[in-house]
C-alpha cells in the first residue's frame, strides 16, 4: 500500500532490457491492471483479488513511454517510464 492505495509490482522484460511499475488497484485505477490480465490471457472474476502470481511467464507486447507530473509531496515534476497499451501476443 502506498499513502493508503492498493498496489501490486510488476517487471516487465525482454532481452534487451526491463521495466518495473506499480498497478494500484483502487476502484478508479483498476481498468489500468485489468487491462494487463487481459491481454496476459488471466481471468478476472468481478469482486475477485487480482492474482498476480498467473502473470508469471506469460508474454506479451507493451508500449513503453515517459509521463511527467508535479510531485504533491514537493512541487517538484517527476519523470517516469510506465507500460500501456498491453496487447495479447498472436
Amino acid at each position: 500500500m502506498y499513502k493508503e492505495v492498493p498496489f501490486f509490482a510488476a517487471r516487465f522484460e525482454n532481452e534487451e532490457c526491463f521495466l518495473s511499475q506499480r498497478f494500484y488497484t483502487s476502484p478508479k485505477a483498476m481498468p489500468i491492471p485489468l487491462g494487463l490480465f487481459q491481454a496476459a490471457g488471466v481471468p478476472v472474476g468481478e469482486g475477485k483479488d487480482l492474482d498476480t502470481l498467473q502473470l508469471m511467464g506469460k508474454k506479451l507486447t507493451i508500449e513503453v513511454g515517459e509521463r511527467s507530473y508535479e510531485a504533491p509531496d514537493t512541487g517538484n515534476e517527476r519523470t517516469l517510464k510506465q507500460a500501456y497499451g498491453f496487447q495479447a501476443v498472436r
